[in-house]
C-alpha cells in the first residue's frame, strides 16, 4: 500500500513538535482517500524495568505528569525512562536515565521490545529493557536533574505486592504495565 504527503505544516516546534499533515493513501478496497492528521513528533525514548535481587523488589519512579491531571491526580508510578538523544544508543540512554533518576549502576540489559506509544497521533517509539541490580549498586543520589526541574522519587515495590497493585489499578502507565506483565510471565 502506498501513501503520498500532499502538505505538511508545522504548528509548533519545541520539546515536542506538532504538525498538520494532509496525506493521500491507498485503501484496502483498492481506492485512494485523503485525510488530514495532527502529528506529534518528539523523538524516541527508552525505558527500563529494574529488579533489585536482594530485596526481591521492582524499582519504579513516581513523578508528576501534568497531562494526566485531566483524569487523575498527576502522580504516576513508572519505569525509569527518557528520550534517546540524537546519535545516542538506546542502551546508553537507559544507563544515563538510571543514574539520573535513581542513582544505580548496571551491568547490561535485556531488550523486552519496542512499540508506538500512541500511533494515532504520535511518531514516538518506546523501547523497553530489563536489568537486575542489588542495593550496593546504588551509588548516586538520583532524583532527576535539577537543571531540568525533575523531581523523581524511587519506589521499591516487593514482587509479592505487584499483582495486587495491578488489580487495584495503581499502575496506570502503559509502558510500565507492559514491562511488569512481561516480568511476571518471564521472570517470576
Amino acid at each position: 500500500m502506498n501513501y503520498k504527503i500532499i502538505k505538511r505544516t508545522e504548528i509548533h516546534k519545541g520539546f515536542i513538535s506538532l504538525f498538520k499533515v494532509e496525506v493521500d493513501h491507498d485503501t484496502f478496497n483498492g481506492e485512494r482517500i485523503t485525510n488530514t492528521y495532527e502529528v506529534v513528533e518528539g523523538g524516541d525514548s527508552a525505558a527500563v524495568l529494574l529488579f533489585e535481587k536482594d530485596t526481591n523488589s521492582l524499582l519504579l519512579v513516581r513523578q508528576f505528569r501534568f497531562p494526566t491531571t485531566k483524569n487523575d491526580d498527576g502522580w504516576l508510578l513508572e519505569l525509569v525512562a527518557g528520550n534517546i538523544e540524537e546519535g545516542e544508543q538506546k542502551e546508553s540512554s537507559i544507563q544515563r536515565e538510571i543514574e539520573e533518576e535513581i542513582g544505580y549502576e548496571t551491568n547490561g540489559f535485556t531488550e523486552i521490545g519496542g512499540f508506538y506509544a500512541s500511533p494515532g497521533s504520535s511518531s514516538e517509539r518506546i523501547y523497553i529493557y530489563y536489568t537486575e541490580v542489588t542495593r550496593v549498586e546504588k551509588t548516586k543520589e538520583g532524583g532527576g536533574k535539577d537543571e531540568e526541574s525533575e523531581d523523581i522519587e524511587l519506589v521499591k515495590i516487593p514482587v509479592e505486592d505487584i499483582q495486587q497493585m495491578i488489580k487495584d489499578k495503581k499502575i496506570k502507565d502503559a509502558k510500565t504495565m507492559l514491562a511488569i506483565l512481561w516480568f511476571l510471565k518471564e521472570k517470576h
